[in-house]
Parts: structure tokens; sequence; C-alpha cells
């Protein structure tokens, strides 16, 4: 018959057993905590990145809000230049304007415009990220180059030309790359743009007046705009006609040839000899 094993071995077995046990449990215990206070602390961060990037936002409103703002505007039929505090350069389409805030690129740490009409926003690197304000929406960037239509209560084209920019309305945020449109309208919902809405939102950045099956009423509308011509359409059924043409900027003569041409009509004079009138060139 064998022996039984002793008591004070049996234990003298276990209690190592039993000490490494506790010990690998207290280090687990000392990692968890570590792990979590490194979880917080990336939660308060990004809490804090996110509170900053509001209150920058905010700051932006108030400052574009603020009556000593200051309002750069360019009159139809023509285009304007001009280069902000930071080097950002603009170019403005005609009958446009831009406000600059007082404290742009300045102590307030602002670094936000808002455009209202069409314009070519050549973004320079800075230390904040670039705020474009266009109807609903906030444009942001760096070292991008943005072109923009944003007339007011109208639907906002816009085209990164160079670069990386980020649209933002409300919650929603869309990225858009080098060659991207995008379309928002008075709401401020967005989608990608179509080739017409690009065509006739910022096709003038290439010097151009282009409109792609626009109808004839707007297209009188624009030409006004960008060329100083005044048009009146005498045959009320032509209002609705689509017309699609491209003209030099720099040519009325030219923008009338495209026009005829592009709306199959024929322009002359009243009886007065003062008011051009536009025909249909079938009558």
């Amino acid at each position: 018959m064998s022996s039984p094993v002793p008591p004070t071995e049996s234990g003298a077995r276990h209690k190592p057993a039993t000490h490494l046990a506790s010990t690998v449990s207290k280090k687990n215990t000392g990692a968890r905590t570590l792990l979590g206070g490194v979880v917080l602390a990336a939660i308060i961060a990004a809490a804090f990145w996110q509170l900053n990037k509001a209150s920058a936002g905010l700051n932006a409103d108030k400052e574009l809000a603020d009556p000593q703002a200051a309002t750069t505007s360019v009159p139809e039929a023509q285009r304007g230049n001009l280069t902000l505090d930071d080097s950002t350069k603009v170019l403005l389409g005609a009958d446009s304007h831009i406000i600059v805030p007082v404290g742009f690129n300045k102590e307030k740490e602002v670094r936000a415009i808002r455009l209202v009409g069409t314009g070519s926003v050549t973004i320079s690197p800075g230390k904040d990220t670039f705020d474009l304000r266009v109807g609903k929406a906030a444009i942001k960037g760096d070292n991008a180059t943005v072109e923009v239509r944003a007339d007011s209560a109208e639907p906002v084209v816009v085209r990164v030309r160079a670069g990386q920019a980020i649209a933002i309305v409300g919650k929603e945020r869309r990225t858009l790359s080098e060659g991207q449109a995008l379309y928002i309208d008075t709401t401020g919902a967005m989608r990608p743009a179509t080739s017409a809405e690009v065509a006739n939102g910022v096709g003038w950045t290439d010097g151009k007046f282009v409109a792609d099956s626009e109808p004839l009423q707007v297209v009188v509308r624009e030409l006004q705009r960008w060329y100083g011509l005044i048009l009146f359409i005498k045959d009320k059924s032509l209002v609705d006609r689509p017309v699609t043409m491209s003209a030099s900027l720099d040519s009325q003569g030219d923008a009338l040839k495209a026009l005829e041409k592009g709306g199959k009509l024929s322009f002359g004079y009243d009886p007065t000899g003062k008011n051009m009138e536009l025909r249909d060139a079938g009558r």
C-alpha cells in the first residue's frame, strides 16, 4: 500500500503556482488600466479636436457677419484679381463679391471668406485650413484651387481645379479631388455635378462664356452679366428655347454670333434703333 502524500509537500507544490497566477492577474490588470487610459486620452483628444473645429466655424460665422468686414465687388462685364493677406489669390467673375473679415489671417486666426457670385480661389498653404463660404456650404482646403458659382438664393456649383477640398453642409461632408465637381441645391443637398452644370457654372474660368442647353431667357441674362449686352426677346414663345453656345469673354461680337447660331436666332434693332431684339431666324 502506498503511503499518502504529506500535506506539507502538497502545499509546497501548489503555493508557487498560486503565487504565479496571482502575479499574472496583477500584471494583466495593470495592462488593462494602461490601455484604458490611452483610449480615454484618445477620446478626449478627439473631442477637443471636434470642439476646436466647431469653435473655429462659429468664429468664422461671427467674423463674416461683422458689419466691419470688408466687401470687394466686381461689376457687370468685368473680372477682377486680388490677393488676400495670406497670399491666397482670388479671381472674381462679373457681378460678384467677396466678404473678408477684419481678423482674416491675423490674431483672431480666422482664415475664412464668403463669396457671392462666381470666383476662382487659389488657396495658399497656411497654418489653418482655408474656409470658403458659398451658399449653405463651407468649402475647406489648403494648397488647392477651387472654382465656384454661388449666386444668392441659387444652387451652388463647386469644381476643384487642383489639389483637394472638402465640402461641408451641416453634418454631411464630401471630399473632392482634382477635376471633381459638386452641385449643392438651395436646401443644402449635395450630389455630383453634371457636365452641363459645370459648363454653365464655372466654364468662364477658361476665359469663355459657355451655355449648355440653357433657356434663352437665362442666356440673355447671363450675356448682360458677362458682356454688358442688353437684349430683348420680342417673341415670348422663344424665352424657353434651349441655347448651346461658347464664345470668348473678350468679344461681344463673338458672343452674338455664337448666340445666333446656337439658338437659331437673329438679332436686329427695334424701330427706335436703340434696342437690340432677338428673333427666330426661321421667320
